[in-house]
């Protein structure tokens, strides 16, 4: 809401660098090695030098406010509720594709290879190519607006409200990322089935379950509770775990042990 984007030291919780160049509030952020990426409401994505807090680029196209963004190599992919992703070069912030699909805003956005994932307020999810810009699938199944979106190896999960409310606030699907096929949950990739929110940590066999709004609790049983609600994003560098709560704060979690595949 403060329209900032802050770096901080995991190891002592110092703040480092304090990110000014939004106008409006910031509601996602990626980082990548040396590179962040935000995207905010004022309809742009901002790309920073984590180690000097320098901005690069500004990356203007959109005509909505920027929900979600997500950066993999020199790729970085923003969905907006202007209904569409863009497609940008992470390094000279030059535009490559205009996706076009849905028909609502865009809530979320992943990227793993040359596959990308997009979950909107038209309740659909849309598998992408990621070199072309081309829409893949289309994922129906939905009751209500798909909060967020997942994608590891073979398998997409994707997470709404539940509007019937019949067992829990939220719906969690899972699919095949190459064809597009809904599965059960046991068939999914070793994603653990949940009645809550479940997060994805990219690049990680480890699924991050937020009960009850304010539980925070890793697949191998690790947690912590606030007393705030948990925003509907994390992030993952290492062993180190990092959510964020409506109160401002920022949580980091150490998962001892627990180490990410090669």
């Amino acid at each position: 809401w403060d329209k900032t984007v802050r770096i901080w030291n995991a190891t002592s919780g110092e703040e480092q660098h304090v990110l000014k160049g939004h106008s409006d509030r910031v509601n996602s952020v990626a980082i990548q090695g040396d590179t962040i990426a935000s995207g905010s409401y004022d309809n742009t994505v901002c790309i920073w030098n984590a180690s000097s807090g320098e901005e690069q680029h500004v990356l203007k196209g959109h005509s909505g406010g920027v929900n979600s963004v997500a950066i993999q190599g020199d790729t970085i992919v923003s969905g907006s509720t202007d209904n569409t992703m863009r497609i940008w070069n992470a390094t000279s912030g030059k535009e490559q594709h205009v996706l076009k699909g849905h028909s609502g805003g865009i809530s979320s956005v992943a990227k793993e290879g040359d596959t990308i994932v997009s979950g909107s307020s038209d309740k659909t999810v849309r598998i992408w190519y990621a070199a072309l810009g081309e829409e893949q699938h289309v994922l129906e199944g939905h009751s209500g607006f798909v909060q967020n979106v997942a994608i590891f190896g073979d398998t997409i999960v994707s997470q709404s409200l539940n509007v019937t409310l019949s067992q829990s606030l939220y719906e969690t699907r899972y699919w095949n990322a190459q064809t597009g096929e809904a599965l059960d949950a046991d068939d999914a990739d070793e994603a653990e089935a949940s009645t809550t929110m479940l997060l994805y940590v990219p690049g990680k066999r480890t699924w991050v379950n937020v009960e009850n709004g304010t539980h925070v609790k890793l697949s191998g049983g690790i947690g912590f509770t606030t007393d705030h609600a948990i925003d509907e994003a994390t992030s993952r560098q290492g062993s180190l775990y990092v959510v964020g709560d409506d109160s401002g704060m920022v949580h980091i979690l150490h998962a001892q042990g627990i180490e990410p595949e090669t």
